[in-house]
């Protein structure tokens, strides 16, 4: 955190702006489980966006054959 602290200091003297951080919860995802999550036909909502999945559900892709 002290890294982003100094790299929004650098970029507000930089700009002349004020920059706000916010904290947020760090996931880690991996397309295997991804993948894997489809073929169980559970939710991937908020670990891919929308479109992607859109895209996944159009092409068939990770179905069970």
């Amino acid at each position: 955190i002290s890294e982003m602290r100094k790299k929004r200091e650098e970029l507000e003297k930089r700009f002349q702006c004020d920059i706000l951080l916010f904290p947020f919860l760090q996931l880690e995802i991996s397309s295997t489980d991804i993948r894997k999550r489809i073929i169980e036909g559970k939710s991937v909502r908020y670990m891919i966006p929308d479109e992607v999945l859109a895209y996944i559900t159009r092409e068939h892709l990770y179905e069970k054959h």
